[in-house]
C-alpha cells in the first residue's frame, strides 16, 4: 500500500500545476490592479488611448495626417489590449476607438479589416478612407454616421467618386478629395448633396 501511495505522488503533484498557474495569474492581476496607474478611471484611459494609434500619413512631401487626423491605424490598439486585463476591457469597450474605417490589405478578394472590429463603434460617428468598392457599400449602409470621408482619386476609384456624389451624408463635416485624376471628375456634378455644414 505504501508503494502505491508513493507512486501516486507524481500524479498528484502534476495536478497541482494548473492550480498554481491560476493562483499566479490571480496574484499578478491583483498586483496590476493595485498600481497607481491602473486606478485611473476608464474615461481617462480612453482619452489617453485615443492618442496612441498613429494617424495615416499622406507621405512626402507633406507628411501630414490624412484628413482631420482621426483616420488612424486601428491595428495598433491591439498592443494596448495585450498589456493587461483592465486595459483590454477599456480598449474593447471604448466605442470611439473603433470608428475608423480604412482597409490597407492587398487584393480586392481579402475581407476588409474593419469588418472585424466596426461592431465595436456602437453607433459612433465614422471616419472613413474610401479605398475599395466594398467600403462604398458600407458607406451606403451607414450614411447617417459618416463624419469624415477621404477620397483618393485614381483611375480605379473615379467610379467611387461619382457614386459618393449622390449620397446624402447629413453628419459629414470633413471631406478630402485628392489625387491626380480629379480633372476627369465632372466639376458640375452635385457633390454630397446632403452635406451642407462641412467644416473643411
Amino acid at each position: 500500500a505504501a508503494l502505491h501511495t508513493t507512486q501516486s505522488y507524481p500524479t498528484q503533484l502534476n495536478e497541482l500545476i494548473p492550480m498554481l498557474d491560476e493562483a499566479r495569474n490571480i496574484v499578478q492581476s491583483l498586483v496590476n490592479a493595485s498600481l497607481p496607474v491602473n486606478r485611473l478611471p476608464p474615461e481617462v484611459f480612453a482619452k489617453i488611448f485615443m492618442l496612441v494609434p498613429a494617424p495615416v500619413i499622406r507621405g512626402p512631401p507633406s507628411d501630414r495626417p490624412l484628413g482631420s487626423g482621426r483616420i488612424y491605424r486601428v491595428g495598433q490598439l491591439c498592443r494596448l489590449a495585450a498589456v493587461c486585463k483592465y486595459w483590454r476591457e477599456i480598449v474593447l469597450n471604448t466605442s470611439s476607438l473603433w470608428s475608423t474605417v480604412i482597409d490597407l490589405s492587398v487584393g480586392q478578394e481579402n475581407v476588409p479589416l474593419y469588418t472585424h472590429y466596426i461592431h465595436r463603434s456602437m453607433g459612433n460617428r465614422l471616419y472613413i478612407w474610401l479605398t475599395r468598392a466594398s467600403t462604398l457599400d458600407f458607406i451606403r449602409m451607414e450614411a447617417g454616421r459618416v463624419r469624415e470621408l477621404v477620397l483618393t482619386a485614381t483611375d480605379s476609384t473615379l467610379g467611387h467618386l461619382r457614386s459618393v456624389s449622390d449620397l446624402d451624408l447629413p453628419e459629414l463635416r470633413y471631406c478630402s478629395l485628392e489625387g491626380n485624376c480629379l480633372i476627369e471628375f465632372p466639376p458640375t456634378a452635385p457633390l454630397l448633396v446632403g452635406s451642407h455644414r462641412l467644416a473643411s
